[in-house]
């Protein structure tokens, strides 16, 4: 009987598909071609009127002419196929702000269209966002955006709201920035050296220093570099391809994670946007996540590090907690997984030169982090003494040895494969194998490398194996951390954020029960049909 239904089912869907698809191919909307011909940000003569010119009868085509263009052909019909091109560079500056029109700022999208840069470059002169894109979905391809400055809102050089699509293919996006405002408001720590101002007033939904995406969003063969987002919690970093935010992440490069507008307004830390994220996508029976909001480099919280059976390192250029981690992997046994990606980005921002990321699995007979080059173990208390989390000492720096490992790229989630492929090995041991050691992924030449690094005859970290407490971990309070964690809970204290904290849980709560409600009743209605 179920067999029955699923093949009419299929035959029906199958159907239907056919002959929609033969009802657009008969249909092809009509095209409409803009040629951007002007560098300069000067408005369209006549919306509307289907030719792209600043200048009544000149031809003579910008950028924000043909977005205006198509937007009137947008409003006008349903099916279009808009393609704008660009045969010179564009740069903007109509200034203005709060406006929706694209008559200045940004350039306001409310339509499909193609965009193709041809190599092309866009600068926003800082004068606002780039491209804003309202409604509709936008394909991108072969565009340079430069110096995108969405200052309080999100998306230094592109946005797209709920309900839209982008596509992003062959691009680059340089030196993009967006500000947001909690405890502090301060520009690149490394060009503004100047120690940060307390009397902000907090502004919401910030994120993503290139790309903030409400939508759907595809990123194919682009490059990011020194885009840079400042977080609502007070805390900003210096960006190569993306940015490592204190608080909850908002991306140097691209917002579009698990956290939503909603857990910045309610001050949630990064664990628990995290938990509830694996709570959400976990199918054990009998699944328990738990938020543990501190450092592991302070002894309470180094103890309970101890009671985990295998830990996931996710921490990006800051060797204290590191070592901490990399130490208990050999002294107490406990395997830790590491990786991350580094993206190694040209000088002038335009374009990168490879793109590599990394994973291992911390154990006996495994190369520790020192070994494998992972650390330096001499920055440890350079770390320690919070100089990494200082402007001034940064600005100080020679440029090759500022941080530069912080990096948030569409990629990440390669890393991530990565460490989820080591761990897999790691507790299954397919065909007996286990853990494969340091592996290393080119994205220049897609290969992929198994390091071969050994460990160091003298190495400290490996001598201690099995050491238990006898181990030698430098552990102590770490002020940043608390200070960080502190401001936290200071916001998240006040009135309307704990009663908007507790309706929010509540809607949470009782969606997942009738969630759970409806998958009981699918689950009933499937075992009728297998048993019929």
């Amino acid at each position: 009987m179920a067999h029955r239904l699923i093949r009419r089912y299929v035959a029906s869907v199958v159907g239907v598909v056919v002959v929609a698809g033969v009802a657009v191919a008969c249909e092809l909307p009509p095209r409409h071609d803009f040629v951007v011909t002007q560098g300069n940000d000067a408005v369209d003569a006549a919306p509307g009127d289907g030719i792209c010119e600043a200048t009544a009868g000149a031809g003579d085509c910008t950028l924000r002419a043909a977005i205006s263009e198509a937007n009137a052909l947008g409003a006008a019909a349903a099916a279009l196929d808009i393609h704008v091109r660009l045969a010179t560079d564009v740069t903007l500056s109509r200034a203005g702000a709060a406006e929706d029109s694209n008559y200045v700022g940004d350039l306001d999208l409310t339509t499909s269209l193609a965009l193709d840069g041809d190599g092309f470059k866009i600068d926003a002169a800082g004068i606002d966002r780039i491209i804003d894109l309202r409604s509709g979905n936008l394909v991108i391809d072969r565009t340079v955006f430069v110096n995108g400055n969405s200052r309080r809102d999100p998306g230094g050089a592109l946005r797209s709201l709920p309900g839209t699509s982008v596509s992003v293919a062959r691009s680059s996006f340089a030196l993009n920035h967006t500000e947001a405002v909690g405890i502090c408001l301060r520009a690149d720590p490394v060009t503004s050296p100047e120690p940060p101002s307390n009397d902000c007033s907090p502004v919401l939904f910030q994120g993503g220093g290139a790309i903030h995406s409400g939508g759907t969003l595809v990123v194919i063969a682009s490059t990011f570099a020194r885009n840079l987002a400042i977080n609502t919690l007070g805390c900003s970093r210096l960006s190569y391809g993306g940015v490592e935010a204190c608080g909850l992440g908002f991306g140097g490069a691209i917002f579009a994670d698990g956290a939503t507008p909603l857990d910045v307004w309610l001050y949630r830390s990064k664990v628990e946007v995290a938990v509830r994220l694996l709570r959400q996508a976990a199918t054990a029976s009998h699944f328990h996540a738990k938020a543990i909001e501190g450092s592991v480099c302070e002894p309470d919280q180094f103890l309970l590090a101890l009671d985990y059976d295998l830990i996931f390192c996710c921490i990006d250029d800051h060797p204290w907690p590191r070592s901490v981690l990399n130490t208990i992997a050999y002294t107490d046994l406990i395997p830790v997984l590491d990786g991350g990606i580094h993206v190694d980005a040209f000088e002038d921002g335009d374009g990168m030169r490879n793109a590599t990321w990394r994973s291992h699995v911390l154990r006996p007979g495994r190369p520790c982090m020192a070994c494998n080059g992972q650390i330096d173990l001499g920055k440890i208390q350079v770390d320690r003494d919070g100089l990494l989390d200082d402007a001034k000492y940064i600005a100080g720096l020679p440029p090759s040895n500022r941080p530069q490992s912080q990096n948030v790229a569409a990629l990440s989630v390669s890393a991530t494969a990565s460490l989820l492929a080591q761990f897999v090995s790691f507790v299954a041991a397919p065909a007996g194998i286990g853990d494969p050691g340091p592996l290393r992924y080119s994205l220049s030449t897609h290969d992929l490398e198994h390091l071969k690094v050994t460990s160091r005859e003298t190495c400290p970290i490996e001598r201690g194996t099995l050491a238990g407490d006898r181990r030698q971990v430098l552990l102590g309070e770490h002020e940043g951390a608390r200070m960080e964690i502190a401001e936290r809970k200071r916001a998240a204290g006040q009135r309307v954020i704990r009663w908007s904290r507790l309706l929010a849980d509540l809607c949470v709560t009782k969606l997942a029960a009738i969630n759970r409600r409806l998958m009981a009743r699918v689950e009933h209605r499937m075992d009728r049909f297998g048993s019929g």
